[in-house]
């Protein structure tokens, strides 16, 4: 897909990935998610995971884009208790991750995971994708291993011309490397 951004041609990576075994695609109402695009559910477990991306042209960190985000979630009048944050290896691209209690009363824990995959054609332009598992308490310790099994099977593709000699190439970027959390302490 090519996106217009600036006047200028940026592609978006094309995002590939699986859901673990005992999720599904969602179906009616579990379809919607202020977050994002919600890929996959699993009831049994009051659990879902939804993905959303965007350009970056600054030098945030992955770690200011997290605090953005925590930061937007308040704003929308949700109490946030930021509870774990760490770096994470992510392959080729940057990493980072954080737990996150919502102050409620619904008892729901988030895993946001943030990827960065530079563009193809300007590096100091690039896709963050940031994925969120919502979940309560109870069942983190049940869809942790999932998340991150759902995490490193996420692959990125960049498809472009970045030599403009006319021949395509691709890169790839694989998450490698999750945080094995499983609960807040």
């Amino acid at each position: 897909m090519i996106v217009m951004a600036g006047g200028e041609e940026r592609m978006t990576p094309v995002v590939e990935f699986g859901i673990p075994p005992g999720w599904r695609k969602p179906v009616g109402d579990e379809a919607r998610s202020s977050l994002g695009s919600v890929l996959a559910v699993r009831p049994d477990a009051e659990a879902g995971i939804v993905v959303a991306s965007g350009f970056r042209t600054d030098n945030a960190t992955l770690a200011d884009i997290a605090d953005q985000f925590v930061a937007a979630v308040r704003t929308a009048g949700v109490d946030v208790e930021v509870l774990r944050r760490a770096e994470m290896a992510a392959g080729a691209a940057e990493g980072f991750a954080q737990l996150v209690k919502l102050r409620d009363g619904s008892g729901i824990v988030q895993c946001h995971a943030f990827l960065a995959v530079p563009d193809a054609y300007d590096e100091r332009t690039r896709t963050v994708l940031r994925v969120v598992l919502s979940t309560t308490v109870p069942h983190l310790a049940v869809v942790a291993a999932d998340f991150q099994e759902f995490l490193g099977g996420i692959r990125a593709a960049v498809r472009a011309d970045p030599a403009g000699d006319g021949r395509e190439g691709e890169r790839a970027v694989a998450l490698s490397t999750w945080p094995a959390w499983s609960g807040p302490r």
